[in-house]
C-alpha cells in the first residue's frame, strides 16, 4: 500500500480551489520550485521520527483569472490566514507571500502567488515500509509532535535565613 502523503502546498491549493467557481478550477496550477532538504538531526517521538525537512517555495499560479467577477484581495487575505492556521513552522521561513500580476486583457490576468515553505518529512516504522533508517524500515506518514505553548513557573523566596 503506497501512502500519498499531501504537502503544504497541495493543502493550500485545495484550499484556494474550494473559493473559487467550479468552471474555473481547472485554470489553478501549483508546484515546487527550488527545494531542499534539509538534515537538523534525528527527531523521534512516540510515534515516529522526523527523517528531515523540506524547504521549498510553492508555485501557486491562477491562470486567466477573472479579477472583475472574483475579488483578488480576497484570495490574498484567505491564502494568509490558512498559512496562518495551518503551517505551524511559519516562523522558519519568510513570512510575506510574494505575488505577481500580468494582465492579459480588461477582465483576466495572471496571478501568480510564491509561498516559502518549511515542512517535516514524517515517517512512522512499517515492517513493510521502503525507508531504511537507524536500522528499521518506515513509510512516510503525519506523526503528532507536541510543543510545549505554556510553561507554569513557581518562584518562593526563603526570606527566614536572612536578616535584615
Amino acid at each position: 500500500m503506497f501512502n500519498l502523503r499531501k504537502y503544504l502546498y497541495q493543502r493550500l491549493t485545495a484550499f484556494i480551489a474550494e473559493q473559487l467557481p467550479s468552471r474555473y478550477k481547472n485554470n489553478l496550477y501549483s508546484w515546487i520550485e527550488d527545494g531542499e532538504i534539509i538534515d537538523e538531526g534525528q527527531q523521534l517521538t512516540e510515534q515516529g521520527e522526523v527523517l528531515a525537512f523540506l524547504k521549498y517555495n510553492a508555485v501557486i499560479w491562477l491562470e486567466q483569472f477573472p479579477f472583475k467577477q472574483i475579488d483578488p484581495a480576497v484570495i490574498k487575505v484567505n491564502l494568509l490566514h490558512w498559512l496562518k492556521q495551518n503551517d505551524p513552522y511559519r516562523y522558519r521561513v519568510e513570512s510575506a507571500v510574494n505575488f505577481d500580476i500580468e494582465m492579459l486583457d480588461d477582465n483576466t490576468a495572471d496571478l501568480v502567488f510564491n509561498v516559502q515553505c518549511f515542512e517535516p518529512m514524517e515517517a512512522v516504522e512499517d515492517e513493510n515500509g521502503n525507508i531504511y533508517a537507524n536500522g528499521k524500515k518506515y513509510r512516510l506518514d503525519y506523526i503528532n509532535i507536541y510543543t510545549a505553548e505554556e510553561i507554569a513557573t513557581e518562584i518562593s523566596i526563603d526570606t527566614s535565613e536572612h536578616s535584615i
